[in-house]
C-alpha cells in the first residue's frame, strides 16, 4: 500500500464489529462479491478464504484486506472463531493492492488499533476517531 496514496483516500461509511462464528460454518460473496472493502484482525481460530485464484488461511494475529468486488467463500475453523472487522467504502481504490484478499501475517503489532476502533465506534459521536484509528491501522 503506497503512503501518499493512503493520504489522499477519503474513507466513509466505516462500520465495525466483533464477530464471533462456531467451527465449520461459512459465509459466502461467491455469487455477488463483497459489497464493500474490509479489514478484519483474527482473534482466535482461523478463517479459510476459498477464492477461484486458490484457498488461504488467517489464523491468530493475521489482518486480512478484503477489496470490494471479491469473491470468495470464507469458512471458519476451529473452536469460536473470532475477529474484529472493519467494513467501509472509500473513493480512492488505487492505494490497495490488486489481490481480491490479502493475508498479512503475524500483524499482532496493530490488535490493540482494533480494539480502539471498536470501543469508539460504539460510544456515541466518536466517528472521527473511528476514521483516525482506520487511518492508523491501514498505515501499519
Amino acid at each position: 500500500m503506497n503512503i501518499e496514496e493512503l493520504c489522499e483516500v477519503n474513507f466513509k461509511d466505516i462500520n465495525v464489529m466483533k464477530q464471533t462464528w462456531q467451527n465449520e460454518k461459512s459465509f459466502s460473496y461467491k455469487t455477488s462479491g463483497r459489497p464493500c472493502f474490509g479489514i478484519c484482525y483474527i482473534l482466535s481460530g482461523a478463517i479459510k478464504y476459498k477464492t477461484e485464484y486458490g484457498d488461504m488461511t488467517a489464523t491468530v494475529g493475521d489482518t486480512v484486506i478484503l477489496k470490494q468486488d471479491a469473491q470468495y467463500l470464507a469458512v471458519f475453523e476451529g473452536d469460536n472463531t473470532s475477529d474484529i472487522l472493519i467494513n467501509f467504502t472509500c473513493d480512492n481504490h488505487s492505494c490497495f493492492d490488486e489481490s481480491p484478499i490479502t493475508v498479512i501475517k503475524n500483524k499482532s503489532v496493530i490488535k490493540s488499533r482494533f480494539f480502539e476502533i471498536l470501543q469508539y465506534s460504539a460510544e456515541n459521536n466518536r466517528r472521527c476517531m473511528v476514521k483516525s484509528t482506520l487511518y492508523a491501522i491501514l498505515d501499519g
